[in-house]
């Protein structure tokens, strides 16, 4: 799992769903990257959008899930919280616990 947030022009104002999309084609050390289209994510604080992508990690030839979603706190940041999975493992054993860290995610200005 990565949680970052974006406080660049970019981070403050792209929308959810073209922020997901270029996170995951931004990711880097996977073959045969697959990445499905944005989807809003209901039931959240803040807008917030799910690409989920499929490859091989390079580095350990394992078949991968990432899941990358943007959290979007409109002219304050935009969160990136990607998990990873081997494909070998059903979705549904971890979806409760990354819906929660995903509605769960609060956010204040920098001091």
């Amino acid at each position: 799992m990565s949680i970052t947030a974006d406080r660049t022009r970019d981070g403050r104002n792209l929308g959810p769903r073209v922020y997901a999309t270029r996170a995951a084609r931004a990711l880097e050390g996977y073959r045969g990257l697959r990445i499905r289209k944005a989807r809003r994510v209901e039931q959240t604080r803040y807008l917030t959008a799910k690409v989920q992508a499929t490859g091989v990690f390079e580095r350990t030839g394992l078949r991968q899930v990432i899941e990358v979603f943007a959290v979007s706190k409109r002219d304050t940041a935009t969160f990136t919280v990607i998990f990873f999975r081997s494909a070998r493992v059903p979705g549904r054993r971890y979806a409760a616990v990354v819906a929660e860290i995903v509605r769960s995610l609060r956010s204040q200005r920098p001091v």
